[in-house]
Protein backbone atom coordinates (compact mmCIF):
# COMPACT_ATOMS: atom_id res chain seq x y z
CA UNK A 1 0.00 0.00 0.00
CA UNK A 2 2.93 2.18 0.39
CA UNK A 3 4.56 1.43 -2.40
CA UNK A 4 1.18 2.28 -3.90
CA UNK A 5 0.93 5.78 -2.22
CA UNK A 6 4.55 6.40 -3.46
CA UNK A 7 3.94 5.58 -7.04
CA UNK A 8 0.70 7.76 -7.04
CA UNK A 9 2.43 10.89 -5.61
CA UNK A 10 5.23 10.43 -8.10
CA UNK A 11 3.05 10.10 -10.59
CA UNK A 12 1.23 13.08 -9.45
CA UNK A 13 3.93 15.20 -9.10
CA UNK A 14 5.15 14.64 -13.01
CA UNK A 15 1.95 15.56 -13.78
CA UNK A 16 1.64 19.04 -11.90
CA UNK A 17 5.64 19.26 -13.37
CA UNK A 18 4.69 18.91 -16.90
CA UNK A 19 1.58 20.63 -16.70
CA UNK A 20 3.52 23.82 -15.07
CA UNK A 21 6.42 23.20 -18.34
CA UNK A 22 3.56 23.21 -20.80
CA UNK A 23 2.07 26.39 -19.47
CA UNK A 24 5.15 28.43 -18.98
CA UNK A 25 5.89 27.59 -23.18
CA UNK A 26 2.53 28.36 -23.80
CA UNK A 27 3.22 31.74 -22.55
CA UNK A 28 6.68 32.04 -23.67
CA UNK A 29 5.49 31.27 -27.44
CA UNK A 30 2.84 33.74 -26.93
CA UNK A 31 5.10 36.11 -25.64
CA UNK A 32 8.21 35.51 -28.17
CA UNK A 33 5.58 35.01 -31.50
CA UNK A 34 3.25 38.33 -30.86
CA UNK A 35 4.14 41.43 -32.58
CA UNK A 36 3.49 44.83 -30.75
CA UNK A 37 0.37 46.31 -32.63
CA UNK A 38 0.69 49.62 -34.30
CA UNK A 39 -1.60 51.99 -33.80
CA UNK A 40 -3.79 54.20 -35.83
CA UNK A 41 -4.19 57.78 -35.83
CA UNK A 42 -6.55 59.83 -37.48
CA UNK A 43 -5.32 63.52 -38.73
CA UNK A 44 -7.67 64.51 -40.99
CA UNK A 45 -10.89 62.92 -43.09
CA UNK A 46 -8.73 62.02 -46.32
CA UNK A 47 -5.18 61.16 -44.30
CA UNK A 48 -4.61 58.03 -41.65
CA UNK A 49 -1.09 56.77 -40.81
CA UNK A 50 -0.08 53.85 -39.04
CA UNK A 51 2.79 54.28 -36.14
CA UNK A 52 5.22 52.04 -35.13
CA UNK A 53 5.04 52.80 -31.38
CA UNK A 54 8.55 51.58 -30.07
CA UNK A 55 10.33 53.93 -32.66
CA UNK A 56 7.13 56.85 -32.88
CA UNK A 57 8.17 56.43 -36.64
CA UNK A 58 5.49 56.67 -39.24
CA UNK A 59 5.41 53.01 -40.76
CA UNK A 60 2.56 53.40 -43.18
CA UNK A 61 0.74 56.61 -44.71
CA UNK A 62 -2.45 56.68 -46.87
CA UNK A 63 -4.36 59.33 -48.24
CA UNK A 64 -6.81 60.40 -50.67
CA UNK A 65 -7.17 63.79 -52.09
CA UNK A 66 -8.17 66.06 -54.96
CA UNK A 67 -9.14 62.52 -57.07
CA UNK A 68 -5.80 60.95 -56.49
CA UNK A 69 -4.84 58.55 -53.52
CA UNK A 70 -1.73 57.33 -52.17
CA UNK A 71 -0.46 54.20 -49.99
CA UNK A 72 2.92 54.86 -48.52
CA UNK A 73 5.34 52.84 -47.05
CA UNK A 74 8.22 54.30 -45.04
CA UNK A 75 11.35 52.33 -43.93
CA UNK A 76 12.60 52.81 -40.02
CA UNK A 77 13.85 56.28 -39.99
CA UNK A 78 10.25 57.74 -41.72
CA UNK A 79 12.06 58.03 -44.91
CA UNK A 80 9.13 57.12 -48.09
CA UNK A 81 10.35 53.60 -50.01
CA UNK A 82 7.44 52.27 -51.90
CA UNK A 83 4.23 54.48 -52.77
CA UNK A 84 1.54 52.72 -54.40
CA UNK A 85 -1.82 55.15 -55.90
CA UNK A 86 -3.33 56.98 -58.21
CA UNK A 87 -2.61 59.89 -59.56
CA UNK A 88 -4.54 63.43 -58.83
CA UNK A 89 -4.89 66.62 -61.48
CA UNK A 90 -4.00 66.64 -64.72
CA UNK A 91 -4.06 64.43 -67.69
CA UNK A 92 -3.10 61.33 -65.36
CA UNK A 93 -5.75 61.40 -62.81
CA UNK A 94 -6.86 58.40 -62.23
CA UNK A 95 -3.71 56.37 -63.51
CA UNK A 96 -2.49 53.91 -61.18
CA UNK A 97 1.58 54.02 -60.20
CA UNK A 98 4.12 51.96 -57.85
CA UNK A 99 7.24 54.24 -57.04
CA UNK A 100 10.37 52.53 -55.23
CA UNK A 101 12.31 55.10 -53.63
CA UNK A 102 16.05 54.87 -52.33
CA UNK A 103 16.98 55.60 -48.46
CA UNK A 104 17.46 59.46 -49.45
CA UNK A 105 13.28 59.16 -50.14
CA UNK A 106 14.25 59.71 -54.18
CA UNK A 107 11.84 57.94 -56.58
CA UNK A 108 14.28 55.42 -58.37
CA UNK A 109 11.94 53.48 -60.17
CA UNK A 110 8.36 54.79 -61.49
CA UNK A 111 5.73 52.02 -63.04
CA UNK A 112 2.59 53.41 -63.84
CA UNK A 113 0.07 53.63 -66.54
CA UNK A 114 0.05 56.66 -68.37
CA UNK A 115 -2.21 58.51 -70.45
CA UNK A 116 -5.45 58.50 -71.77
CA UNK A 117 -4.61 54.79 -73.42
CA UNK A 118 -3.27 53.88 -69.75
CA UNK A 119 0.00 52.91 -71.29
CA UNK A 120 2.02 50.52 -69.25
CA UNK A 121 5.61 52.69 -68.63
CA UNK A 122 8.70 51.79 -66.58
CA UNK A 123 10.63 54.95 -65.84
CA UNK A 124 14.32 54.42 -63.89
CA UNK A 125 16.41 57.28 -62.74
CA UNK A 126 19.66 57.79 -61.07
CA UNK A 127 20.85 58.99 -58.20
CA UNK A 128 20.22 62.18 -59.26
CA UNK A 129 16.85 61.96 -59.96
CA UNK A 130 17.12 62.20 -63.61
CA UNK A 131 15.81 60.48 -65.88
CA UNK A 132 18.16 57.52 -67.69
CA UNK A 133 16.11 54.66 -68.77
CA UNK A 134 12.06 54.66 -70.13
CA UNK A 135 10.39 51.56 -71.84
CA UNK A 136 6.80 50.75 -72.49
CA UNK A 137 4.34 50.46 -75.12
CA UNK A 138 2.75 52.75 -77.05
CA UNK A 139 -0.80 53.31 -76.67
CA UNK A 140 -1.82 55.58 -79.35
CA UNK A 141 -1.71 54.21 -82.57
CA UNK A 142 -1.29 50.52 -81.13
CA UNK A 143 1.05 48.87 -78.81
CA UNK A 144 4.29 48.68 -79.78
CA UNK A 145 7.17 48.59 -77.44
CA UNK A 146 9.12 51.81 -76.77
CA UNK A 147 12.33 52.09 -75.22
CA UNK A 148 14.89 55.17 -74.28
CA UNK A 149 17.68 56.05 -72.60
CA UNK A 150 19.33 59.06 -71.87
CA UNK A 151 23.06 60.37 -71.09
CA UNK A 152 24.80 61.44 -68.43
CA UNK A 153 24.09 64.89 -69.68
CA UNK A 154 20.13 64.39 -70.85
CA UNK A 155 21.10 63.62 -74.65
CA UNK A 156 17.65 61.02 -75.29
CA UNK A 157 18.36 57.93 -77.57
CA UNK A 158 15.60 56.19 -79.01
CA UNK A 159 16.56 52.33 -79.03
CA UNK A 160 13.35 51.56 -80.46
CA UNK A 161 10.08 51.89 -81.37
CA UNK A 162 8.36 51.50 -84.53
CA UNK A 163 5.73 54.49 -84.90
CA UNK A 164 8.49 57.29 -84.87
Amino acid sequence: MRKLKSFISHISLRFVGLFFAAFLGGMSAQMLMTFTPAWAETIWESYFSIRDPSTNNFGIQAFAQNGGTALKFLDKNGTERIQIGTYGPGPDQGNPLLALSDDKGKIRALLRLEGKYQSPTLVLKDSDSKVRFIVGLENELGEEPYMTTYDSSGQQTIRFNKLK
